[in-house]
C-alpha cells in the first residue's frame, strides 16, 4: 500500500476516522427530533464515521446515525471497522474521539493533539479533513436529507465516499 511521507512516522498506521454531518429536515415527532438534533450545529443532522487509509483512500463509512450521537458511541458501534484491527495497529483520531477503551486490545490511538509537537508529523491527520469536504461537494449533500429519504441518502453518502481519493 502506497503510504504518503507524512504517515512515515506512523508504522502499521491502519486508519484516520473523523466524524461528519449532513443537515437534514427537522422530525416531526420529539423522540425522533431529539435524536437528530446537534446542539453544536444548532439543526438536526444525520452523522457518519469516516475512515480513510494512508495512501488517501475513504475504507471505512458508518451507517447514518441521528447527529445528537457522539462520535465515541457510534465508533463502538462499528462493529465491522473495529473486529477488523488487529494488534500492533494504530488508529489516528481528532482530540475529540476518547475511543482509546473501545479498541481492541493491543491498538494504539493517536490523538491529533499529540501530533503537534512535531510540524510533519502533525500534517497527517488533516488528509481525513480534506477527503471528507470533497465527499460533501457533490450537489446532492449541498441540501438537507428528506427524511423518507434516510435509507436512500445513506447509500448515496457511502457510494460517493468509496469514489474520493485524496492525493496524500
Amino acid at each position: 500500500m502506497y503510504n504518503a511521507k507524512c504517515f512515515y512516522e506512523f508504522k502499521k498506521l491502519r486508519v484516520i476516522v473523523d466524524c461528519t454531518v449532513l443537515y437534514s429536515e427537522t422530525p416531526s415527532s420529539v423522540g425522533a427530533h431529539k435524536q437528530f438534533h446537534s446542539n453544536y450545529k444548532r439543526h438536526s443532522t444525520d452523522k457518519f464515521l469516516v475512515g480513510m487509509n494512508t495512501g488517501g483512500a475513504i475504507t471505512y463509512i458508518s451507517v447514518m446515525h441521528g447527529g445528537r450521537l457522539s462520535d465515541k458511541f457510534i465508533t463502538v458501534g462499528a462493529d465491522d471497522l473495529l473486529s477488523s484491527l488487529n494488534p500492533g495497529e494504530k488508529v489516528m483520531a481528532d482530540h475529540g474521539f476518547t475511543i482509546q477503551d473501545c479498541l481492541p486490545s493491543g491498538v494504539k490511538l493517536f490523538k491529533k493533539d499529540e501530533l503537534h509537537k512535531n510540524k510533519k508529523i502533525s500534517e497527517a491527520p488533516v488528509h481525513i479533513e480534506r477527503a471528507i469536504p470533497r465527499i460533501k461537494q457533490i450537489n446532492i449533500f449541498r441540501q438537507e436529507v428528506i427524511l423518507s429519504q434516510v435509507d436512500v441518502f445513506d447509500h448515496i453518502f457511502k457510494a460517493c465516499g468509496y469514489l474520493v481519493v485524496v492525493n496524500t
